[in-house]
């Protein structure tokens, strides 16, 4: 203690440091279970667990170990942190399909049915080609109230699930504090409000406990799970050989994959004379290996400088194994014998040897993207949309009677011509630099906030400038090295397949190189257009597009429309289709003779089932003013995108029945309406606030 005390006199910091961990190393020695590594323990969150409780236990425990000195119990009490964490939600139990290291394979629809037999089940589980399939809202056997919710939602926890937590928390602490079992499960009730089953007494028995999603995992294991594209909140469930088809299917020459082998790499990994990839199988005595691939990159790394902005990372991985999510348009019972095959293929890149060079790079071409120059169509989000129809309306009012057209361009990312992509963005960079005087792009290193810059700045040791070139050489390397590995039909081996088409799925790159190629189409299109410039207005985001156009007399725009429907915009083998009729990603609309009148979308209608599963349950175990958070701001959105009182009322209106479907207190949503009224100073909540 006089040493300790004696060193806070010391002027010079080196010393002092010094010092310190001497006298850390010698306490380590002498007592046990001193750490110089303050505690920190995670905590699982819980209604009735108090975290300041759990703190104030720890810390007389600390302070109780008589042979340690008191300045170190002093020290570790000062510096104790409790960490709560969420608790995991119904997909991060049930959902498979994204975990690699399962291996999905073989029949188990007997299995699976021959245990809901055993369960006293007697109904009849949805089938597609003779296989299992069906969705949470078909599922109707037990411990269905685990899939018959939105996946978001977080299970009531039970008594088991607390004590369970509680061990945690003692295992987290070093071996002299943690005591006896007895001894630490009593220290369980002086840090709770009620240690009682969060299940017991008047439970809701249409919401599910941790005991309904484990025991239905249990009950359907074998069976793979994933969430709807575009209703993340209903989960499917399939057999293995139906998964395997779709998954065979998405990833095959007929959507623009191939098959290539690794060749073994020269002797003594020096330079290779010719790529490490083959398209046919090379002889038994040059066949090589994925890691063969992984050190020709790095080759192809060194040689090109890329070193310089980020590390490449020697234990990455080329090809990882991709993934399908069906789409809830072709599952629904009407359709699903027939589209069912139709699924979203995902392709990860989380380990890709050159993630960091090319998230760098992603980040460059995406805000090359956000300031192109050209006329294009692009838009940065949805929330742009309210602004373009009312500068649209304004605009095209007075030259005749307005058309609105919504379309979608049919396989954007997987029929994307590559050649057309490389020429784009080549073209692009260069105009830029022609009629800016850019070079390149200054990009964060490491911070996901902080802005890209055109501005060049070498002084600075967070930024790096990525200058064109290396932006163009690091995006044709991605086009043509985008591998995945696939199982095969079975699950006895794997395969690997290179995308020769279209834009590379999971890098990050690929957002960019949409906007950038279908802007460039989009500009040149309008290059060789004359009067008819003026008489429309068009937005795209991604591969969604909204066109209005004005019709009179002075030019056709019928044919106009047509033209433009027959894709003459974008290169072939792009294509148009009808999108959904009055609704452009989040927004509604309406013409209503001399305006737009638009609100939020919502598909959902109050008084009918609901088609799309989101938001978590007021009795999903999550803290209340996380909830409250979640209808706060989405109040806030459904007036950013209001255009008068009206749309607002009627919106919040129809967004409030939904809450209150998913059982959230009208107190609760009074409460917020009168908030919002309250900051705004819009009269317009009060009233909403009245009607609910």
């Amino acid at each position: 203690d006089r040493v300790h005390g004696l060193m806070q006199q010391y002027i010079d910091r080196a010393s002092k440091i010094k010092l310190r961990q001497l006298i850390w190393s010698e306490c380590e020695r002498r007592y046990e279970g001193v750490s110089r590594v303050p505690m920190t323990v995670r905590l699982p969150y819980f209604e009735q667990l108090i975290a300041q409780s759990v703190r104030r236990e720890i810390g007389s425990m600390i302070q109780s170990k008589s042979d340690w000195p008191q300045y170190i119990r002093d020290w570790h009490r000062a510096r104790l942190k409790i960490v709560t964490e969420a608790q995991p939600s119904l997909e991060d139990v049930l959902v498979n399909v994204n975990k690699p290291w399962l291996q999905h394979s073989g029949c188990k629809c007997h299995d699976v049915t021959q245990r809901l037999r055993n369960s006293g089940y007697r109904g009849e589980l949805g089938r597609v080609d003779g296989h299992v399939f069906f969705t949470g809202r078909d599922y109707d056997g037990p411990n269905r109230t685990a899939v018959n919710v939105c996946a978001a939602n977080i299970p009531t926890q039970t008594k088991w699930d607390l004590k369970w937590a509680w061990g945690r928390v003692q295992r987290q602490l070093p071996e002299t504090l943690q005591g006896t079992q007895g001894s630490w499960e009593k220290r369980l009730h002086k840090c709770c409000v009620s240690t009682g089953e969060a299940g017991s007494g008047g439970r809701d028995l249409t919401f599910p406990t941790t005991r309904d999603v484990y025991g239905l995992r249990k009950l359907l294991g074998g069976l793979v799970c994933g969430p709807l594209d575009k209703n993340n909140g209903e989960l499917w469930l399939c057999c293995p050989t139906l998964y395997n088809r779709a998954l065979q299917a998405m990833y095959c020459k007929d959507t623009g994959y191939e098959r290539i082998y690794p060749v073994r790499l020269s002797v003594g990994g020096r330079r290779a004379k010719q790529p490490a990839i083959a398209h046919f199988r090379p002889h038994a005595k040059q066949m090589g290996s994925e890691r063969d691939i992984v050190q020709y990159m790095r080759q192809c790394y060194r040689q090109r400088g890329w070193d310089r902005y980020a590390r490449f990372d020697e234990a990455g991985v080329v090809g990882q194994r991709p993934y399908i999510l069906f789409k809830s348009k072709n599952v629904k019972p009407e359709v699903r014998q027939a589209k069912w095959k139709k699924a979203r293929p995902i392709a990860p890149g989380t380990k890709h040897p050159m993630r960091r060079l090319l998230g760098l790079v992603g980040r460059a071409w995406s805000f090359v993207a956000a300031d192109m120059p050209g006329d294009h169509f692009v838009i940065k989000s949805g929330n742009e949309v309210p602004r373009f129809l009312d500068q649209a309306g304004e605009q095209l009012k007075a030259l005749g009677e307005l058309s609105v057209s919504i379309k979608d361009i049919t396989g954007c990312f997987p029929n994307m011509p590559q050649e057309v992509i490389r020429f784009a963005m080549r073209d692009v960079a260069a105009k830029i630099k022609a009629q800016r005087g850019y070079e390149g792009v200054t990009v964060p290193r490491r911070s996901k906030t902080q802005a890209c810059s055109w501005k060049r700045d070498d002084r600075r040791r967070d930024t790096i400038w990525v200058p064109f070139e290396t932006m163009l050489d690091v995006m044709s390397f991605a086009l043509d090295h985008a591998i995945v590995k696939l199982p095969t039909f079975g699950g006895r081996g794997e395969i690997l397949l290179r995308q020769a088409e279209g834009i590379p799925m999971g890098d990050p790159i690929s957002p960019a190189m949409t906007i950038i190629t279908t802007g460039w189409m989009e500009h040149e299109w309008q290059s060789t257009l004359g009067e008819e410039k003026r008489m429309f207005r068009a937005r795209r985001y991604m591969d969604d597009i909204l066109l209005i156009c004005a019709k009179n007399a002075t030019w056709d725009s019928t044919r106009f429309l047509a033209d433009f429907e027959r894709s003459e915009c974008y290169f072939p083998p792009l294509e148009l289709e009808d999108g959904a009729d009055g609704t452009f990603l989040e927004t509604t609309f309406e013409w209503k003779g001399d305006r737009f009148r638009y609100w939020i979308k919502n598909e959902n209608q109050a008084g009918e089932e609901p088609k799309v599963w989101r938001y978590k349950d007021f009795r999903s175990h999550a803290p209340f003013a996380q909830k409250r958070a979640l209808i706060t701001m989405m109040m806030k959105k459904v007036a950013k995108m209001a255009s008068d009182e009206q749309a607002l009322r009627e919106s919040a209106l129809q967004k409030l029945a939904e809450f209150r479907r998913l059982q959230y207190p009208i107190g609760l949503l009074r409460g917020v309406c009168s908030f919002l009224g309250a900051t705004t100073g819009n009269g317009a909540w009060i009233r909403i606030r009245n009607a609910i």
